[in-house]
């Protein structure tokens, strides 16, 4: 009915399972990825078929990024560089 939670875990009362809203991680797309890291979608484009970024995933023909795969990027990249600066 509306307002009920909905879980990942836990089996809907009405049949199947389902989500919360809180529980759906944040989605990227290339224009978010263009977005954080200031370049155009062919530099994502080239960064992603080089494995240079989170691979990702596909819903029907667009590729989406979970936002904390691409913290966790940032963050590992991050540290890399200030572990060469020392």
């Amino acid at each position: 009915g509306a307002g009920m939670g909905l879980c990942l875990y836990k089996a809907h009362p009405l049949g199947g399972y389902a989500m919360r809203k809180n529980d759906v991680p944040e989605l990227l797309d290339f224009s978010d990825l263009c977005e954080i890291f200031k370049c155009c979608r062919r530099t994502i484009e080239t960064m992603h078929a080089t494995g240079q970024i989170p691979a990702g995933f596909l819903v029907g023909r667009r590729r989406f990024w979970r936002a904390i795969d691409v913290q966790d990027f940032i963050n590992r990249e991050a540290a890399k560089a200030a572990s060469r600066a020392r």
